[in-house]
């Protein structure tokens, strides 16, 4: 049985899709004059000969409806059609496509905090398990749990209007609906739910409902109205009423009708009543009466049309009561589903190719089917006995589960499971229902055609040798990026070889609309590692392989009972999966025919489709189309872009479309280099260029590039046009057979612009205009064109007299790191115009300058023009500007040029008084003499090497006291002075300052780096401060890496070169890097082997956490590597529990 758990009492959970107008919330209707005496009235006159009726219901299942109005019946034997707002076989739909997940529920609902917590509690008592998101945002499923109920034990079996539904299928009326199931979807509200605060609620309540029982039973339309016209929207009560209207109409000119809606459809100036009279029909009331018949009519399977059902695939044949029956098929089975809101009981049957039963007896197998079924709701056995018809064995089984009864029957045959189930919970199932539909049950006799005859799909563009009577089958896939939840389609050809008990299936998916293909080995890579992660699977080989343009995989695995062998193929942005499940264990051969006669075709030809989007209209050879959520454009802060994709479903080319308003300060410099940037910036390493084009059409010359994407095969179109202020590019993304074969340039020629073209000059100057809005006295305005020029506007060589004027003028914000005067001093860099230099010069000779612009001036000049590196230094030297932290930048000439550096290391000694430069000048000369290149440059630095050392000490003695100074030395630069040190030898000093050097501090890498020098130069150093060193794992890993560097391994003792070991320095090193997580103990618990591969597991615990936690290292047999790399570490941080192993496998597997 395939019953979802949302099933139990499912007919008064989808009766309550028809929803009553009691329930409606909305403004008031004004009085009415008319009397409304009945709930039943007569329809006649406007030429019909016959009567028809029309009856106002309520959701209710008390007895009394049906016992005091006896007219009912007699309406419905009178009339040859019965009518409710929705017709059942379309609300059945609706509620499998739900249960199904094919549809979500287009309703919602908000639960409070106390209101989930008991919705949980009912949930799980009442289906054994925990409810899922869907479930609990469901309304219809809360008002059903957490409702109070009104059920009586002699009720009718479902609310009136479903149980006069099953008495009209019982007289084998014609079923009609009268409104679409949308206007139900639609509905502004969906009910509510009841707060029942104390006694006295729930007693007013239950009087509410009372009374309106007996308004009912009484006939007083008039009163209930009365009652529920306060909480009427008129709007959707008119719409919905002049719907049902028409289809009443349309009904009566064929035939009589009995009308069943809800009561509040009758009444007021919008009712049905009043309409039906101003279209000419007379309506009459029809009073009570109480003769008993409702004894009489009653819901009769015997009487209903049944109509029968075969499936030749899996072989068998049932019949069902007559309307919707919702049949699926997934991989190896089929089943078919029957639901009747009037007794609310469903009958299902399936079928599901099993091969063997590996080992068990019959009876033992069916048993153990009946107990997956019902694993997650405990069923209690009421009766279960062994079957046999026509020498076929089976099994019954009757069962109870919160009073809902369920009849169960397996059935072997064909190498297939039969299984039937029917349940309701109106107490015993009807038998004529129950013995009907199990006794129907026609298990056929299956000829198995071994013979693989070719199939070809042209949609998916393959072609594959597989066993007759193929079923597709498709499905939906999902896959989470980031916080989005990807949605795509899953094509797939299924079928079985019964003799051989083998399942053979082909599949493919294509990339969801937006998205491509990005790196053809990485897919691959990540598919071993999703099914390595997979428990129930054991992957045995794993190989790649090639056919013709297209890279794959072939995959041999073994299940618990069975084996698999796959292959997988990337064409393009498309993914083949080609398997074969052999069901007998023993069976381990691959069928080398099956799989070699897969092969792909070209692709179908793509119709050309017309698309209005906000802009444009184009022709694009694509079969669907969406707008995508606008891009980010935080670097162009006024700058309009407008994304949309569209994919070709038969070769799964992806296009996508961006069209964007350009920024009002945008310049062109020339022609094509708005493309040439476009393309620049969106071409991908990987992609190869194959040719450029342009192409003119009217006023517009496009350009074209086509790239070769070697880490995909794919090609890559690119098309770009401007006109106005709106640019346009059309990415193309596919196979190369796709590509070119699709005349791209009927794109351009098609495109119809929606808007007048603008006065928009691309290549003139907006330097003024931005330059003017910095000043605007519109704060957005100004506040737009100051972020722009931060975002590095690109000024052009004729806008420099702008900005050589400009820098002349001494401006409010000097004194800011963003001042105007600095930032355009910076962007002259971009131009390389040598007339900058002499401005620049000029400009630091006026003694008004501030340092923040003497700073931008001094390394500007350099880059502009790199031989005037001598005058940077003597400025440099005259002004001394305080740098503070902004010192790289003013520096950053020095950096670059090392060679000069070496020579005239003179003239930039006296800037070693200077505390902010002294740092990264110490930096500079030690990277200079450790550059084996630079002999002379070495002896240069070791001729000054007294006046460097001269601020040692003071600066190792403003580290102790830790009087900070703006960008002072901190540990790391007091390091430089260690391995300067050290490079000449100069052990005297190194000695002189040991326990400063050597202190233990929260940052030990000075400590790690002096230890090192210390035993490279064999100074002498205490085994007991060495062990600390090793002791902290942050210090060990400084002091290993850098005696490696220096090829002194030789001086680490042997026990810490030992891969569990260095293992703790990479979680170490994996922790503090990825995690921002500083763990106080790291513990080496084991090996593990996995496909072959190494695996070493580690606990670690963390300050103020008692809890411990697992990572994983994978060492490297070739390369016993120090440090992490990004790829030999994980760790999840959940806590561990005591079975570290199985949970360590679980980490690897997601490696």
């Amino acid at each position: 049985m395939c019953k979802s758990i949302g099933s139990t009492k499912s007919a008064q959970l989808l009766s309550l899709l028809l929803i009553s107008c009691l329930v409606l919330v909305g403004h008031s209707l004004r009085a009415q004059q008319t009397k409304y005496s009945s709930f039943l009235w007569e329809i006649t006159g406007n030429g019909l000969s016959k009567s028809s009726y029309l009856l106002g219901s309520v959701h209710l299942k008390d007895r009394r409806l049906i016992n005091n109005n006896d007219s009912i019946f007699v309406a419905i034997t009178n009339t040859d059609a019965f009518a409710l707002e929705i017709h059942p076989d379309t609300l059945y739909k609706e509620i499998w496509d739900i249960r199904l997940n094919k549809r979500p529920s287009s309703k919602k609902i908000e639960l409070t905090d106390v209101q989930k917590k008991e919705f949980v509690q009912r949930y799980k008592k009442k289906y054994g398990v925990m409810p899922d998101s869907q479930q609990m945002a469901s309304p219809y499923m809360a008002e059903y749990l957490l409702n109070p109920s009104h059920d009586k034990p002699d009720d009718i079996t479902a609310g009136l209007d479903a149980y006069l539904y099953g008495v009209a299928r019982s007289q084998r009326k014609q079923i009609i609906g009268l409104e679409p199931m949308a206007n139900q979807r639609d509905l502004r509200n969906s009910g509510g739910l009841v707060q029942l605060k104390n006694k006295k609620d729930s007693n007013n309540y239950y009087q509410h409902f009372e009374l309106l029982m007996q308004l009912y039973s009484a006939g007083n339309l008039d009163s209930l109205w009365k009652v529920i016209s306060p909480n009427i929207d008129i709007e959707e009560m008119q719409s919905r009423n002049n719907t049902m209207l028409n289809n009443i109409i349309a009904q009566l000119d064929k035939g009589t009708v009995c009308a069943v809606v809800g009561a509040a459809h009758l009444p007021s100036d919008i009712g049905l009543i009043h309409l039906l009279k101003l279209k000419g029909y007379r309506l009459r009331p029809v009073m009570t009466r109480k003769t008993n018949l409702a004894a009489k009519y009653k819901i009769d399977y015997s009487t209903m049309e049944w109509a029968a059902h075969t499936d030749s695939v899996y072989g068998y044949a049932v019949s069902l009561p007559k309307g919707y029956v919702h049949k699926t098929r997934i991989l190896g089975g089929t089943s078919m589903m029957y639901g009747d809101l009037s007794t609310q009981t469903e009958l299902m049957v399936s079928a599901v190719f099993v091969g063997g039963l590996n080992g068990l007896t019959a009876e033992a197998f069916l048993k153990q089917e009946y107990e997956k079924r019902t694993a997650n709701i405990k069923h209690q056995i009421v009766s279960e006995k062994l079957l046999e018809k026509n020498g076929i064995q089976g099994m019954q089984i009757i069962t109870d589960h919160d009073n809902m009864l369920t009849k169960w029957e397996f059935w072997l045959k064909n190498n297939t499971l039969y299984t039937l189930s029917a349940f309701t919970s109106n107490g015993q199932l009807d038998s004529y229902l129950s013995d009907h539909f199990f006794n129907s049950l026609t298990i056929l006799n299956i000829a198995q055609d071994t013979h693989l005859g070719e199939s070809i799909y042209e949609t998916g563009a393959f072609a594959i040798k597989m066993p007759p009577k193929t079923q597709y089958i498709y499905q939906t896939g999902e896959e989470l990026l980031g916080d989005e939840k990807l949605q795509y389609g899953i094509y797939s050809y299924f079928s079985m070889d019964r003799i051989r008990k083998t399942h053979y299936l082909v599949q493919y998916h294509d990339y969801p609309i937006g998205y491509t293909m990005t790196d053809r080995a990485l897919v691959l890579k990540e598919l071993h590692k999703n099914v390595a992660k997979n428990p129930a699977i054991t992957i045995t080989s794993f190989e790649a392989c090639k056919k013709d343009n297209a890279i794959g995989a072939t995959l041999r695995a073994q299940l618990e009972k069975s084996n698999l062998f796959a292959q997988t193929w990337i064409r393009g942005n498309r993914i083949y999966q080609v398997m074969q499940e052999n069901l007998d264990k023993e069976n381990k051969e691959m069928d080398s025919a099956f799989f070699s006669s897969f092969r792909m075709i070209p692709f179908k030809r793509p119709a050309w489709e017309d698309y209005t989007l906000d802009h444009v209209q184009l022709k694009l050879p694509a079969t669907s189309l969406i707008k995508v959520n606008d891009v980010d454009t935080t670097e162009q802060l006024d700058r309009e872009v407008q994304v949309y994709a569209a994919a070709d479903s038969n070769s799964s080319t992806a296009f996508l479309l961006e069209v964007s308003k350009l920024p009002k300060y945008f310049r062109l410099e020339r022609n094509d280099s708005l493309y040439s940037e476009i393309q620049a910036s969106t071409k991908k390493q990987a992609e190869e260029l194959v040719r450029y084009d342009t192409l003119r059409s009217g006023r517009i010359t496009a350009a074209t590039y086509t790239y070769r994407d070697s880490l995909t095969a794919n090609y890559h179109k690119k098309i770009i046009w401007t006109r106005g202020n709106m640019s346009y590019a059309l990415d193309v993304i596919g196979t190369q057979e796709a590509i070119e074969q699709m005349d791209l340039d009927q794109t351009i020629k098609s495109v119809r612009y929606k808007d007048s073209i603008t006065n928009f000059d691309l290549y003139s100057s907006k330097a003024a205009m931005l330059l003017a809005d910095l000043y605007s006295p519109d704060t957005l305005v100004s506040r737009q064109a100051k972020n722009i020029l931060e975002l590095n506007y690109k000024f052009a060589k004729d806008d420099l007299p702008l900005i050589y004027k400009i820098l002349g003028q001494k401006k409010t914000d000097d004194h800011q790191s963003d001042g105007l005067r600095r930032t355009l001093i910076y962007s002259l860099v971009n131009n390389h115009d040598e007339r900058s230099v002499p401005t620049l010069k000029s400009l630091l000779l006026d003694p008004t300058t501030t340092d923040l612009i003497k700073i931008a001036i001094l390394p500007t000049v350099c880059d502009i023009d790199s031989t005037q590196l001598g005058w940077y230094v003597q400025a440099l030297n005259k002004y001394r500007p305080d740098a503070g932290y902004d010192v790289w930048r003013l520096l950053q000439p020095l950096s670059a040029a090392r060679n000069y550096v070496a020579h005239n290391l003179e003239k930039l000694i006296p800037l070693f008084s200077v505390n902010s430069y002294r740092p990264t000048l110490l930096n500079i000369c030690l990277k200079i003499a450790s550059d084996s290149t630079m002999q002379q440059a070495y002896r240069m630095i070791h001729t000054y090497l007294p006046d460097i050392m001269h601020y040692f000490a003071e600066d190792l003695s403003q580290l102790a006291s830790e009087q900070k100074l703006a960008a002072s030395f901190n540990y790391y630069s007091i390091a430089d002075y260690v391995k300067i040190i050290a490079l000449y030898k100069q052990k005297d000093l190194l000695q002189k300052f040991r326990l400063q050097l050597l202190a233990d501090e929260p940052i030990g890498y000075l400590r790690a780096t002096t230890a090192c020098e210390f035993l490279v130069l064999d100074l002498p150093i205490h085994q007991s401060l060495l062990d600390s060193i090793y002791a902290n794992l942050s210090q060990r890993y400084v002091l290993m890496n850098v005696l490696k560097a220096k090829k002194c391994e030789h001086l680490v003792p042997a026990s810490y070169k030992a891969q569990n070991e260095i293992g703790k320095i990479v979680v170490n090193e994996y922790l503090e890097s990825e995690w921002d997580t500083y763990p106080l103990q790291i513990d080496y618990l084991g090996q593990l082997t996995e496909n072959d591969k190494q695996y070493m597991i580690y606990s670690f615990k963390t300050e103020g956490d008692n809890q411990r936690y697992l990572s994983v290292y994978m060492p490297d047999p070739e390369n016993s590597e120090w440090t992490y790399n990004f790829e030999n570490c994980y760790s999840d941080l959940e806590p561990i529990s005591n079975d570290w192993k199985t949970e360590a496998l679980k980490l690897i597997r997601t490696m």
